[in-house]
Parts: structure tokens; C-alpha cells; sequence
């Protein structure tokens, strides 16, 4: 059709049950995505074994809501290693408000940063439910149309996971990315092993 990569609901502009339709399917597919993949580490979770009882000791990417899976209020904490990263463990961080929290290898800037970005998010959309931006900015942004509005939506969740990917790129200065591998690989691997040998005992 020729058109440009920001005109991509051109298609079912005019028709509001299928582009309300398109992104249902949208949501419904990442949802799905998710959810199956649950499901999996579900299905391969060992309650019964006393060393892996936690769910992220089998390789259960299970992370509860940021603010408190750091800081250890609803989840195990983060990983804190050593100056030289010879020996770490899994515990709670208390936040670093001051400078100091603008340092990548202090672990309590971490925690701070999930509460600050919280608290920002739950303030922000306050703000845009309870404010009406000026007709000036209102027409010059075009936000009568639905086009523009999605457009936003879409701008915004890439620049949040531009964030992700930035903070997931430096994170091995607190997340040693071998240890991370080494947890799901070894969790799931053991988990298949133990489950095989139980059948064999059985048969």
C-alpha cells in the first residue's frame, strides 16, 4: 500500500470495531504469550523438593512488583555480590536516596529507583486523569485523533522499554548475567532430572 510506518491504522481507521478488535488481539496475544509461559514453569515446579522450595531456585522467572521484590517486602531481594564478585547471595536492599543511589554497583540505588519510578507513574496518570491539556497543545498535538493517541501509547511503551534495555544491558553490575543463566538452565535441568528418575522408581 505505501504507506508510511506511522500510518499503520490507516487501514481500519474508519471502521472502530476493527481497529478496537485489532488491539484486543494485540493484548491478547502478549497475554497469551506470557501466560503459556507460565504455565510451563508451572508445570516443571517441584513443590516438594526442600532445597528448591523457593519457585526461583527451580528457574521460575517469577518477579513480583519491582519495589518489592528489591527490596525483599514480597519476593527474595536481588543479588548482592562482593567488590571483586567472588561470592554473593540473594537478599533484601534497603533504598539509597542520596547520591549514592546514582552509583550502578550500590544496590540500594536500585530499589530507590523502582520506588521513585513508581510513585512518578501513579503521579502522572493523577495528573492526566484529573488535567485537561490546553486547547493550543490539544490541537497541536492532534489529540482529537485516534490515530495520534495510539501513536502516543506506542512512542511511550518504546521508550519505556528503551529504558529496560538500557538498564538490562548495564545490569550485570548488580545481576551477574551467568548467574541468571546458570539459575534457569541448572533449575530447569533439575527439576526434568529429579521428575525422570521419580517416573523410573515408579515404573
Amino acid at each position: 500500500m505505501g504507506l508510511p510506518w506511522y500510518r499503520v491504522h490507516t487501514v481500519v481507521l474508519n471502521d472502530p470495531g476493527r481497529l478496537l478488535s485489532v488491539h484486543i488481539m494485540h493484548t491478547a496475544l502478549v497475554a497469551g504469550w506470557a501466560g503459556s509461559m507460565d504455565l510451563y514453569e508451572l508445570a516443571v515446579f517441584d513443590l516438594s523438593d526442600p532445597v528448591l522450595d523457593p519457585m526461583w531456585r527451580q528457574g521460575v522467572a517469577c518477579f513480583g512488583f519491582g519495589a518489592f521484590h528489591v527490596t525483599g517486602l514480597y519476593g527474595p531481594g536481588i543479588w548482592v555480590s562482593d567488590p571483586y564478585e567472588l561470592t554473593g547471595k540473594v537478599q533484601p536492599v534497603n533504598p539509597a536516596w542520596g547520591v549514592e543511589g546514582f552509583d550502578p554497583f550500590v544496590p540500594g540505588g536500585i530499589a530507590s529507583h523502582h520506588i521513585a519510578a513508581w510513585t512518578l507513574g501513579i503521579l502522572a496518570g493523577l495528573f492526566h486523569l484529573s488535567v485537561r491539556p490546553p486547547q493550543r497543545l490539544y490541537k497541536g498535538l492532534r489529540m482529537e485523533n485516534i490515530e495520534t493517541v495510539i501513536s502516543s501509547s506506542i512512542a511511550a511503551v518504546f521508550f519505556a522499554a528503551f529504558i529496560v534495555a538500557g538498564t538490562m544491558w548495564h545490569g550485570s553490575a548488580t545481576t551477574p548475567i551467568d548467574y541468571l543463566v546458570l539459575l534457569v538452565i541448572n533449575g530447569i535441568r533439575d527439576t526434568f532430572n529429579k521428575k525422570y528418575i521419580e517416573e523410573l522408581v515408579l515404573d
